[in-house]
């Protein structure tokens, strides 16, 4: 007797298909990081395609305000209603107001390519994006998301903000900040919400250990792809978890 595949099973044999492709793609594009990074691009919006209802869609390219213009983002989820101002093949500037998140898609990760990708989500705050998500493929760990997070340094920080040891952060305001980070070879995705810390609840970044009704993990791509359907007002089934456990946080803003 065939026995149907859970979203939860579906989800892992995906993330594990896309590490995989992923694998090979370093094999054979290895001395032209540009084109793996476009392979690891195509790979997840082929994912998310298949998933937002019809009045949306994803491109690569830039948003634009009119005056102010983003840096290249990997992909732009938008509403296709007049949203497009100029399209170049599959590049597309697309308004800010039909924005509905950026993902920015990175094979690997150090200090210097997380601090673009800040400076990157903090240009699209100024234009009016503020669902941001940072997807890498390679292995996160908490201490090396903790530390760029400290080390990097706002563009326009100004005068008459009040540094004080109550806050681990003196930046002017979080906007900007990811809504989620996630490592699909550590599987894990950090959740930007409030978790409890030094006798208080601190917005920072939280991540769930989630077992299954098999007692097996659930994929950080589910968590993932839910985060995004529920921006575009998707069917978000649940989780079928068993349990879940408060694993790690990264402590922010009291």
């Amino acid at each position: 007797m065939k026995t149907s595949t859970t979203q939860e099973q579906h989800c892992r044999m995906q993330a594990a298909k896309l590490l995989k492709k992923l694998s090979i793609g370093r094999k054979w594009l290895s001395l032209h990081k540009a084109s793996l990074g476009a392979y690891g691009e195509h790979l997840l919006i082929q994912i998310i395609k298949d998933l937002i209802p019809d009045e949306y869609d994803l491109c690569q390219g830039f948003v634009t305000d009119g005056n102010k213009t983003s840096k290249q983002c990997d992909i732009i989820i938008y509403r296709k209603d007049k949203a497009v101002v100029r399209s170049f093949g599959s590049i597309k500037f697309v308004k800010p107001e039909s924005v509905i998140a950026v993902v920015e898609i990175k094979s690997s990760m150090q200090e210097k390519t997380f601090h673009k990708s800040l400076e990157a989500f903090e240009n699209l705050q100024a234009i009016g994006v503020v669902n941001t998500f940072l997807f890498v493929y390679s292995r996160l760990s908490k201490n090396s998301i903790s530390r760029w997070l400290f080390s990097y340094k706002l563009k326009d920080v100004h005068a008459d903000v009040i540094v004080s040891d109550t806050y681990l952060y003196d930046w002017p305001d979080k906007d900007w900040l990811p809504n989620a980070i996630l490592s699909l070879d550590s599987e894990s995705l950090y959740s930007q919400e409030y978790a409890p810390f030094d006798n208080g609840d601190w917005l920072g970044y939280i991540t769930y250990s989630f077992v299954d009704k098999e007692d097996l993990a659930v994929s950080c791509l589910q968590e993932f792809l839910k985060c995004i359907l529920r921006l575009v007002n998707a069917n978000t089934p649940d989780i079928g978890f068993k349990h879940l456990t408060f694993d790690k946080a990264i402590p922010l803003f009291r």
